[in-house]
């Protein structure tokens, strides 16, 4: 796989799937993961929420 023709979601997918593997407790993990990416996702977006607060719409 190209991973420079790849998105950025596709390359985090693959990373967590290299580092997780298969075995039990896979699916905890990869939940777990997935959780602490949206929050540090959610995070960074929402740092902006106060500028968008002053703009007038």
């Amino acid at each position: 796989m190209n991973m420079l023709a790849t998105s950025h979601s596709d390359r985090l997918g693959n990373r967590l799937r290299q580092l997780i593997g298969e075995g039990e407790g896979t699916a905890d993990c990869f939940r777990e993961a997935e959780q602490r990416s949206l929050r540090l996702k959610v995070g960074f977006y929402d740092q902006f929420l106060p500028a968008l607060e002053r703009v007038a719409i």
